[in-house]
């Protein structure tokens, strides 16, 4: 605000800010005037002299509730001129006090009045009396006569101060000690307001303006001054795009006439509405008219005019009732609420009989019209009600008819779709933030989205034109899910910043009281030397155990969050921090000439005319119809939250929106009829460069992982399965190749075919000639035209085939290393890898291989009476090829190198080897007959996870297990990680490491026993298990009674029974042969089965050996006893909050192993030891007796516990009953003597 000052006496005139040019129309503004002169009309006079306003025309109103004894404000409004534009402001007058008062200047009401304005953008001139001795103004003492300082201010907004003219001190008499501050207000022409309405914005247009103004800007910043630069070139941009494509608008003129008033206004209603129902009736004279209706007095204008006479003569072909007229005067105008407009709509519907021609009801016409016009409902509600009213008229059959929908689709869509007849405040909220975050999401980029969090544990489907708006409405859910649950979503950003560790509280106190040094500590150091190390040793053992707690809190969170991401952090080897400097352009390099450089195979290659013919006799593939059943089976077997793509949404929202499920399947069926209608962003990914082992600054020591949207992995996931049973349907898989085969043992099934055969050779002495093929970069060197041609070969529908070769030219992704965004590559070669298909569409691309190097005739033959032969094995691109001799061997090779050759696909130099046994031992070659590197006795290769030369060395590779397993049993014992997660890890991520060999090595009962030894003896270094517990307890189910570790002995054989039952189960020729020629050469010993004591029956008999027992069955038998709660009674063990050292240590109390002098004289055989309670001398020293039956206790311990569990129980009594408020927590409770209520009285006896 700006202002002008005064003097007080002899005063020189100011001048004020005039703008240069005449104003249309002044006032004149008299501070501190008393009397009043001819012309004006005072406006307000207070208990002290303020001022008045001078204005013809103007009318004014008093702010009552600003005004007391020392400040008036008053709202003038100066109506519109023929050629000014009017103004409105308020003006005040105010009395500012001297210091001694408590109310700084300004005064209270001065600042209300301001805060007033600027909340109703009211323009303000206030007009203050400064004479208050303050010294805020630079006021001396009062007693001098003639004072020098400031009296009289002026202050107004800046639009009035701009305005304000001829400012002046006046010299007319004002009867006081102040003279008159005169000036004038330019009202200013009347100006008709210019702007732009974003709603009316050509937004295409405006993007391609934007792209075109942005073409000739800066491609890469490098420094600040460029920062500087294209930031000014964006806004110039965006600013001229805007400009160009959202016109000007002129806002209407909506001056009213100086004449017109509210009952004027109210009269042209009623005769419009008289005259609608008259020309809808067709009635145009109506009897018992008025031709003069009588209009108030004050309907005359402030100058005296008398406004009937404008309404006289009234036309003769309308008249107006007297008793409708004075209806409507009466009538006042209604809101119209939800419940209403339902009813509306219903009342329209069932008058018309479900149709929408228009009925002589104008009223019930014209709200629906409005209801319609202003979507006031919904497209579903309407749907909604027309279903239920043509159900009320029978008429079921005509509304389906209207709506080209069958009777039977109508009950479904009725049965899918809740109620909105009478939705809650609640849903009505959902339902409004639903429809706002759809329509603010809606057609951004999902890549730009802010990522939904997970959450903590209103039908829009009629508004879905497209693949794209479902996925908003899905996002848009999630969000308003989100928000409601009172979770943040945080903003997206390139480089995420790095978390800050903020110490807590109790931290930060502690370390502060360590660290404080007393001015005379050097003195105090020796004198109290004892007792501050005592101090320091408290203080810090408490931030210990603080630390310990907080640590104990996050690391049980974050399990129960994120497992796989709590055992990654356990490997922090190969990880390269975040302040570590990578050349960002060599990864760009290295990964952009693997995927963006495409390749193409070689069509005139004679291989492929065989695989042709090879394919004749299968069947077309049927035409795909996706179903929401099809949708259900696929999403329902997908983890929860997932990482997720560029889309940012969680499988969790496509399980549970199921009302989505039908449209998705009817756009997914169409986007493979027309593939134009698959939007671009959902084909792009996010690619996270994992660290293997070696530089991490190399770019080939990553693995890339790579984050799909689901809308692409859900419609891929229903792709894969029609292509699948395509596949089962025609044998189109060479038996040879397990990987992605469902209902096999995959890895295993491959290494335990390969133990056979290398046993069976060096038992047998025979000859035997092994190869080892690894691609380099597999998945990423496929072409793609040779992806599709393996489509065509087994004549996958041309519909799918259209799809993908449409879809992977969209494909793109992310790359980012260590969460820090590098750059966007196009997948012009390789599989986009991340979903279901491509591990399928990868073993299509090498099924052909198969058929020709099983046309070489050229294999290991197991029975040499029999013609079947083994020439290779597949998992995925890890290649075996196996021959009887070194000739066959090469060809097989050859073969192998032509066709990898032809798809343009590299070996893996440094990963190939080929071995030679003759006779059981190994040959070695001259290198002239070898094409890759030739083992040797001393060498291995490791081949799917397992080390081997001419056969697998069983006993070394147990002790590799058994080493890695103890190192991963140890670094979860190291954890904080409470008993049950404790236990949950070890089974999830230790155990696994043994699972893996179980089947191939040869585990003998000693070996799996010291297995468990060997984890319980490390619970009890860690006393976690007290070696005289019981054993069976510990692998027994938590609802049983035991803590739910796995039985190594028993996993290790259910899973040896698991692959000799699919051995045996399968009528493939090749898997029976090679059942038959297992004597013993594998764990399975598949030529001679055995039967294997069943997992539930192994349990029963755990459970009776441990029932059966003397000392530890105690507890057992009581917990079977028909009396006791066995659930309640196991709460605490199933929950398993506790620390695991606790909850060992309660196991221990309850099979009876610790030391009392009962247990050292009956179990441990001590005869030196007199069975007596120590502290009564009366009893046998028990558990039982020590708990709850020692009378030397019973006045202490047993009280002290009485009295905490009575504390707790009196604590939740009080809640309940509402005897106290905000009660502190149980540990600090102290129960009152008496707690008393109208209804409730509570007592504390204390004893």
């Amino acid at each position: 605000m700006k202002g002008s000052k005064a003097k007080p006496s002899g005063a020189s005139e100011k001048p004020g800010n005039s703008s240069g040019k005449k104003p249309t129309r002044k006032g004149r503004l008299n501070e501190c005037s008393f009397p009043t002169k001819r012309g004006r009309r005072p406006l307000m006079v207070g208990a002290k002299p303020k001022f008045d306003y001078c204005r013809d025309g103007c009318s004014s109103q008093m702010y009552t509730k600003f005004c007391c004894q020392d400040v008036v404000a008053v709202h003038v409004q100066i109506p519109a001129g023929k050629s000014d534009g009017g103004m409105e402001f308020v003006a005040c007058s105010a009395y500012f006090p001297g210091d001694k008062t408590a109310d700084l200047p300004p005064p209270k009401k001065v600042r209300e009045v301001i805060s007033f304005c600027k909340r109703k953008n009211l323009q303000l001139v206030i007009g203050c009396d400064a004479n208050g001795h303050n010294e805020a103004w630079g006021s001396t003492d009062r007693k001098q006569l003639q004072r020098k300082e400031v009296l009289d201010i002026t202050v107004s907004s800046n639009y009035l101060s701009n305005r304000i003219s001829n400012w002046r001190v006046s010299s007319e008499p004002s009867c006081s000690d102040h003279r008159h501050i005169q000036f004038e207000i330019s009202v200013g022409e009347r100006t008709l307001l210019q702007y732009r309405d974003p709603k009316c914005t050509d937004w295409e247009g405006y993007n391609r303006s934007v792209v075109y103004l942005l073409e000739s800007t800066i491609a890469k910043v490098r420094d600040r001054n460029e920062i500087e630069i294209a930031a000014e070139q964006l806004r110039c941009a965006i600013i001229t795009a805007y400009s160009e494509n959202c016109p000007l608008k002129t806002k209407k003129d909506n001056r009213k006439s100086s004449w017109w008033n509210n009952k004027l206004d109210k009269r042209r209603k009623e005769v419009r509405q008289l005259f609608n129902r008259a020309k809808v009736s067709g009635n145009r004279a109506i009897p018992d008219v008025d031709r003069q209706p009588k209009i108030n007095d004050d309907s005359s204008n402030e100058n005296g005019q008398d406004q009937t006479a404008l309404l006289s003569g009234p036309p003769t072909n309308l008249q107006i009732n007297r008793k409708a007229s004075r209806r409507a005067e009466t009538t006042k105008r209604m809101k119209w609420s939800r419940e209403m407009n339902l009813n509306v709509i219903r009342t329209y519907l069932l008058v018309n009989e479900c149709r929408d021609d228009p009925l002589p009801e104008q009223n019930l016409v014209d709200r629906k019209r409005t209801i319609i016009r202003n979507n006031y409902l919904t497209q579903t509600d309407i749907d909604q009600l027309r279903r239920d009213v043509g159900n009320e008229l029978n008429l079921i059959n005509e509304v389906a008819e209207y709506q080209n929908l069958d009777v039977t689709e109508t009950d479904t869509t009725r049965q899918s779709l809740p109620s909105q007849n009478n939705p809650t405040d609640e849903e009505e909220e959902v339902t409004q933030k639903l429809l706002s975050n759809f329509e603010l999401f809606r057609g951004s980029d999902p890549s730009n989205r802010p990522s939904i969090p997970k959450l903590k544990f209103n039908n829009l489907t009629s508004r879905f034109e497209n693949l794209t708006d479902i996925h908003t409405a899905i996002y848009a859910t999630a969000v308003t899910v989100i928000e409601l649950n009172g979770q943040k979503i945080l903003e997206r950003t390139s480089i995420p910043p790095k978390p800050t560790k903020v110490k807590p509280s109790w931290q930060r106190r502690l370390e502060t009281k360590l660290n404080k040094q007393d001015p005379e500590f050097r003195e105090k150091l020796i004198t109290y030397q004892d007792e501050l190390r005592q101090k320091l040793q408290v203080k810090g053992a408490r931030l210990r155990r603080y630390n310990e707690a907080s640590k104990r809190k996050q690391q049980n969170r974050n399990f129960q969050a994120n497992q796989r991401a709590f055992y990654r952090n356990f490997d922090t080897t190969n990880r390269i921090s975040s302040e570590e400097h990578v050349d960002q352009q060599r990864f760009e390099k290295y990964w952009q000439d693997i995927w963006s450089n495409p390749t193409h195979f070689n069509q005139q290659a004679p291989w492929i005319d065989q695989v042709e013919e090879s394919t004749n006799d299968y069947q077309e593939m049927v035409d795909i119809q996706i179903e929401e059943n099809d949708i259900k089976s696929c999403i329902v077997k997908t983890s929860n939250w997932k990482a997720t793509g560029l889309d940012k949404i969680h499988n969790f929202w496509l399980k549970h929106l199921t009302c989505i499920h039908s449209l998705l399947a009817k756009f997914f069926t169409n986007v493979l009829r027309d593939p134009d209608e698959f939007p671009e962003f959902l084909a792009q990914g996010i690619t996270y460069l994992l660290p293997k082992k070696g530089d991490m600054k190399d770019p080939k020591n990553y693995r890339p992982i790579t984050c799909l949207s689901v809308f692409y992995k859900l419609l891929t996931a229903i792709v894969h399965k029609k292509i699948y049973e395509h596949c089962q349907l025609n044998n189109l898989i060479a038996v040879e190749q397990k990987g992605c085969i469902k209902n096999s043992l995959g890895c295993k099934e491959q290494l335990t075919i390969d133990a056979i055969i290398m046993k069976q050779a060096e038992t047998k002495c025979r000859n035997l000639s092994m190869g080892y093929i690894d691609y380099r970069k597999a998945f990423d060197s496929v072409p793609h035209d040779w992806l599709l041609k393996v489509l065509e070969l087994y004549k996958i529908n041309p519909n799918i085939i259209t799809f993908l070769s449409h879809i992977m030219k969209k494909w793109k992704s992310q790359i980012l290393l260590n969460n820090r965004y590098m750059t966007t590559i196009n997948i012009r070669k390789g599989i986009f890898q991340g979903d279901s298909l491509s591990p399928l569409w990868f073993c299509l691309a090498l099924n052909p291989l198969s058929h020709l190097l099983n046309q070489c005739k050229s294999g290991y033959r197991p029975d040499l009476k029999d013609s079947i032969n083994i020439s290779h094995l597949l998992f995925m691109d890890d290649i075996k090829l196996y021959s009887e001799s070194n000739n066959n061997l090469k060809y097989l090779l050859k073969t192998v190198q032509i066709f990898s050759d032809d798809i343009r696909m590299d070996f893996g130099m440094d990963k190939c080897a080929e071995i030679h046994i003759r006779k059981g031992k190994i040959a070695e070659l001259p290198n002239e007959e070898v094409l890759f590197h030739q083992l040797t006795s001393d060498e291995s290769y490791h081949y799917l996870g397992i080390q081997q030369n001419k056969r697998i060395d069983h006993t070394r590779l147990k002790k590799e297990f058994k080493i890695k397993y103890k190192s991963r049993l140890t670094k979860l014992l190291n954890t904080k990680l409470n008993a049950k997660n404790l236990i949950t890890a070890i089974n999830t991520y230790a155990v696994p490491i043994l699972t893996y060999s179980f089947g191939i090595l040869k585990y003998s009962d000693t070996d799996l026993r010291n297995l468990d030894i060997l984890t319980r003896t490390t619970f009890t270094k860690f006393r976690i298990h007290h070696p005289k517990s019981a054993t069976q307890r510990l692998y027994l189910p938590r609802k049983e009674g035991g803590r739910g570790l796995t039985n190594i002995t028993e996993l290790c054989r259910s899973q040896e029974k698991k692959m000799r039952e699919y051995f045996h189960c399968s009528n493939h020729p090749l898997l029976r042969k090679i059942a038959k020629c297992d004597t013993n050469f594998t764990p399975l010993n598949l030529h001679c089965p055995e039967d294997i004591i069943d997992d539930h029956r192994r349990k029963e008999e755990m459970h009776l050996e441990w029932q059966n027992k003397v000392l530890h069955g105690k507890y057992p038998t009581a917990l079977n006893d028909p009396t006791v709660d066995k659930a309640s009674s196991l709460l605490w063990l199933t929950k398993g909050n506790l620390h695991a050292e606790t909850e060992g240590f309660i196991i221990s109390v309850q099979d009876g192993v610790i030391r009392t002098r009962n247990y050292e004289r009956y179990i441990l055989k001590n005869t030196e030891i007199v069975d007596v309670c120590r502290v009564c001398h009366s009893f046998g020293e028990t558990i039982e007796h020590v708990i709850g039956g020692c009378s030397g206790l019973s006045n202490s311990a047993y009280l002290g516990r009485h009295n905490q569990i009575a504390k707790i129980i009196h604590r939740q009594l009080a809640i309940q009953y509402r005897l106290i408020d905000n009660p502190p927590p149980y540990y600090k409770y102290l129960p009152a003597a008496v707690l008393e209520s109208d209804n409730t009285v509570l007592y504390w006896t204390g004893q």
